[in-house]
């Protein structure tokens, strides 16, 4: 009886995956057999790069800065925020050695992320480093190639806060900040450059490096007034429809506990490329038929 069991079980999680894998990019595949939201996976990975993904289901949450202590303008009023559909999110910052598999010997692909970053004598650097020196077109090219996508920022700040409320993922000690980031260049613990990724706690729901190591490039164009022109309740924003320039998110090495804020917001042209700069790729949930 056991084995039949144990096979009827096999039989039900291999159509499930099939199921999964149908709706979201090619080439992913189910790690452990832990479900959530309409049967989806928790935990997937792809396959050609190793990114591995969790699944942030549909919810609700306070956008933006309620707070008056370190806020900047950009940042009110806050709003409500409902996601409507699931979606994955990369559990780390896309790495170096993720760039590599991508870029193979293209030159053009390669680009500047492959070359060490100035602050490489510092802290180190090899394949399980974040990808810097990526402009905006970069990441997008990179997502584009795999059936991946840049985060909204509502996705990207609903993943960071991971249910609170306060500046950080974990509430508003700043004193506890080294606990989850690389941040502050002389003054923090970054020691004048990036770390490998993941080495720092995680977020309530298992996303290493939303604050700090390195700024993460989000879809939307940068509106400084984006905020104000939505309603006290907003569905599955998706930012301005134009703009000179692409929200990123979560702070980096260099930067004081203030950028790190799960609020913060911050806007570089899309063709800005620097060493503090990358990103963290989401994959799209299709509806079920």
């Amino acid at each position: 009886m056991r084995t039949i069991a144990l096979a009827s079980f096999a039989l039900l999680f291999a159509a499930s995956c099939n199921s999964f894998t149908s709706r979201t990019a090619r080439g992913v595949s189910a790690v452990g057999s832990e479900t959530g939201v309409e049967n989806l996976p928790k935990r997937i990975v792809h396959d050609e790069t190793g990114i591995e993904f969790l699944l942030m289901e549909p919810g609700e949450f306070m956008m933006g800065s309620v707070s008056t202590v370190m806020i900047d303008k950009d940042e009110k009023p806050p709003h409500q925020v409902v996601l409507t559909r699931p979606y994955y999110l990369a559990v780390n910052e896309v790495t170096v050695g993720q760039w590599r598999k991508y870029a193979g010997e293209d030159k053009q692909k390669q680009g500047k992320v492959l070359v060490k970053p100035s602050w490489a004598g510092n802290t180190g650097w090899n394949d399980d480093y974040p990808a810097v020196n990526l402009t905006w077109n970069d990441a997008q090219a990179f997502c584009s190639s795999y059936g991946m996508q840049l985060p909204t920022e509502a996705q990207w700040e609903y993943g960071c806060r991971a249910g609170t409320t306060g500046h950080y993922s974990y509430g508003d000690d700043i004193f506890s900040l080294e606990e989850y980031a690389w941040y502050g260049n002389f003054d923090g613990n970054a020691d004048k450059g990036a770390h490998a990724v993941g080495l720092k706690k995680s977020n309530g729901w298992g996303l290493h490096d939303m604050h700090g190591n390195a700024w993460e490039w989000c879809r939307d164009h940068y509106a400084a007034d984006a905020y104000g022109k939505m309603g006290t309740t907003v569905t599955d924003p998706e930012g301005p429809g134009e703009g000179l320039s692409r929200v990123v998110r979560g702070g980096s090495w260099f930067d004081a506990p203030k950028e790190l804020r799960s609020a913060n917001r911050h806007q570089l042209s899309t063709s800005f490329r620097d060493n503090k700069t990358g990103f963290r790729p989401i994959i799209v949930v299709k509806p079920a038929n």
